[in-house]
């Protein structure tokens, strides 16, 4: 079993700013390539883009279902970004090395700004993931590169997270997609 994730466009936002579930907008002209080049794979009729609420995935979406049509849109909570509290907003240089060095040292526990740590952000996706392995259908996640990560993070049996060293390395680019080759997985 397959699950293709693909990653919103650019966001509209300066570099180096922390940005997680803050609603920004994606370049509309890099959206609409991506979903130029999404739709010419070969997909399926009546395909499902499971999508994440924010801005700059239903931006996406929208623009793939107005290629396809035939294509459903199902906006999914769990697929959002990891929730970084006060942090977001906040170019990366402005947040504290005691905060940052706090987040290292209980990366699983520790809720960023306030907001969310690594763990439940892992459990989350998790619940999603479960909910597709069992539906069985033919699905495609609109999200971003946390989930991706939380995701790479389950297929390699890390439910748990100990360290910030379990947590992948991969920058999928905006506008891209991975495919995932799932895998039953023992906890």
């Amino acid at each position: 079993m397959n699950l293709t994730v693909l990653r919103h466009a650019r966001p509209i936002i300066a570099g180096g700013v922390c940005y997680g579930q803050l609603d920004v907008e994606a370049e509309a002209q890099a959206t609409q390539l991506a979903a130029e080049q999404f739709t010419q794979l070969d997909w399926p009729k009546q395909l499902i883009l499971r999508t994440s609420p924010a801005i700059r995935c239903q931006a996406l979406a929208s623009a793939i279902q107005s290629i396809r049509p035939d294509f459903m849109i199902q906006t999914d909570a769990r697929l959002l970004e990891m929730n970084f509290g006060s942090w977001e907003g906040k170019p990366w240089e402005h947040i504290s090395k005691q905060e940052i060095d706090d987040w290292v040292a209980d990366f699983a526990h520790y809720k960023v700004g306030g907001g969310e740590s690594s763990q439940m952000m892992l459990e989350r996706v998790n619940s999603a993931l479960n909910d597709y392995m069992q539906k069985a259908i033919n699905e495609v996640w609109i999200t971003h590169n946390g989930v991706l990560k939380s995701l790479l993070c389950i297929q390699s049996g890390h439910f748990k997270l100990s360290k910030a060293q379990d947590w992948p390395k991969v920058q999928l680019p905006f506008g891209q997609s991975y495919c995932l080759d799932l895998k039953p997985l023992q906890k």
